[in-house]
């Protein structure tokens, strides 16, 4: 006969999980408990059972192995370095080790598709999605809970950041991503969104020529006025204003800070402050505190009424502003700052950066700029 003698802090110590994570496993049955004094017991055999694997479903098991020889493979055969801490069968190294399979192969999203034949493991790259692996739903299930239990909650979006680090000299040891995860039709769908490796490029590469360069030089120069990135999604307006503000925060004089929804990539130098939501009192609240803390320059990456009307209070008073909006061209920015603040804004504005994405000689996309300022100096 079993005895019941574990207590839950005592068996969370011993399987090495969270809260969440062994309520949900006695609540599905796959941990046997039971409850003295209105608290739940659990026996050392059936702990012992589940930390070791034994008793599981045996396709699970096999998908685990099968996934660690797939991740394993993948690695020997890649070019370039190698060295990693060991894979295991336990679900969040194999999380972990999945997350980084993604990153070396250059994806900017790791999607989780449920589908007839089981839940396909999918990289985006360049817009296109590519299958590297079916796993049945109960992994992929497994999978989601290790990266909700070594992520952070982001506001109230139900969307978590992980951040991961990885030991030896790969070009890029850290990486953050954000998951987030809807039910459909056909099952559960997760995707972790790649949100820039933890780098940012300096100006050199971001403004490559010469000429476009010394525009953006001479504009970030400006002790006070606002700077706007222009551009449609995707044309990569926010890692050009985040390598201007780390192109300033070289200057160890300066205090340099920016306000985003959400942060895409932490940038050396720049106090970056992150809000969960766009919502007006939010974002007052935030620019509120920024502007206690003395900055001399500020990149704003959120596209509200009250971001707008900071933004022209900043440059009026003696502050560098830094400000994306969706506008194809210069004339559409000036405007759409304008409707967003209430009030005329040219006065204020010290230029306008209109920005596309466009395939590079090499095959990759460089970003192309137009540059507009006042008076066309």
């Amino acid at each position: 006969m079993k005895r019941y003698e574990t207590d839950f802090d005592a068996a969370l110590a011993f399987l090495q999980v969270s809260r969440s994570t062994l309520n949900r496993w006695v609540h599905d049955g796959k941990l046997p408990a039971r409850k003295v004094g209105g608290q739940w017991r659990f026996s050392e055999e059936d702990l012992t059972r589940l930390r070791d694997g034994s008793g599981e479903p045996a396709p699970l098991v096999r998908a685990r192995e099968e996934l660690k020889t797939f991740l394993e493979s993948s690695r020997a055969n890649r070019k370039g370095p190698k060295n990693m801490n060991a894979i295991d069968t336990k679900s969040q190294p194999l999380a972990e080790a999945l997350v980084w399979e993604a990153h070396d192969r250059k994806a900017s999203e790791l999607h989780l598709q449920p589908r007839k034949d089981g839940v396909h493991i999918s990289v985006g790259k360049e817009a296109r999605l590519e299958t590297i692996r079916v796993i049945p739903a109960d992994l992929a299930r497994e999978l989601e809970q290790a990266w909700e239990e070594i992520g952070l909650p982001f506001g109230d979006s139900g969307i978590r950041r992980i951040f991961l680090s990885r030991a030896g000299d790969q070009a890029v040891n850290e990486v953050s991503v954000l998951l987030q995860a809807i039910d459909t039709l056909q099952g559960r769908r997760v995707t972790l969104r790649f949100m820039g490796g933890g780098r940012i490029a300096d100006l050199d590469t971001v403004a490559p020529k010469a000429d476009d360069r010394a525009v953006f030089e001479r504009w970030l120069k400006r002790p006070n006025g606002i700077i706007l990135f222009s551009g449609p999604t995707g044309s990569g307006k926010t890692t050009t204003l985040l390598s201007c503000l780390q192109h300033l925060a070289k200057d160890a004089g300066l205090a340099v800070f920016s306000l985003e929804y959400p942060a895409y990539v932490r940038v050396d130098g720049v106090d970056q402050v992150e809000v969960p939501s766009e919502d007006g009192p939010v974002v007052k609240a935030a620019l509120e505190r920024i502007m206690r803390m003395y900055p001399n320059a500020i990149g704003i990456c959120v596209e509200t009424e009250e971001a707008a009307a900071a933004a022209l209070n900043m440059a009026i008073t003696g502050h560098l502003v830094l400000m994306q909006v969706h506008a194809e061209e210069h004339e559409a920015a000036v405007k759409r700052l304008e409707q967003l603040a209430g009030r005329p804004v040219a006065p204020s504005v010290i230029g306008v950066i209109s920005q596309r994405l466009k395939r590079g000689d090499a095959g990759g996309k460089v970003a192309e700029y137009r540059f507009w300022e006042p008076g066309g100096r």
